[in-house]
């Protein structure tokens, strides 16, 4: 996706950046020790794109500090409005969901070929779903 958006020097570099440093990340992996991973989702891309396995360990968060209020009634959803994203499939889910509402703040950068995406998905969003933007957006 993003290949695309890209000029041909950049591709390029990012190509041979690839091809040289790829194999010194690789071959650097048989020295390490301990892996340590952030999440499930990245212990479990580690173990599968370079065979390790890692440790999980989360950032440190005292969670008797927070609580759960009642909520508003909604979901809030913060995103710039990219076809990367996806946002589609939110919609999609809220579509399923209609007793439900979704408010999306949402923004894209002058200039983004986003859009034309924003666009279709605003006209195209069920009417559960509601949309706060920039001034300038209309």
């Amino acid at each position: 996706f993003y290949g695309a958006k890209m000029g041909f020097g950049m591709r390029l570099s990012q190509l041979l950046g690839s091809i040289i440093v790829k194999p010194l990340f690789e071959a650097s992996l048989k020295s390490v020790d301990k892996c340590i991973s952030a999440s499930k989702y990245m212990r479990e891309k580690i173990r599968r794109y370079y065979g390790i396995d890692s440790v999980n360990v989360y950032p440190p968060v005292n969670v008797q500090e927070y609580y759960s209020k009642t909520g508003k009634g909604y979901y809030l959803s913060v995103n710039r409005l990219y076809p990367a994203k996806r946002l589609e499939l939110q919609l999609d889910a809220f579509r399923l969901l209609p007793h439900k509402k979704l408010v999306v703040v949402c923004d894209f950068a002058p200039g983004d070929a986003g859009i034309g995406y924003a666009e279709k998905i605003i006209s195209g969003a069920p009417k559960n779903v509601e949309f706060v933007h920039s001034a300038g957006f209309d």
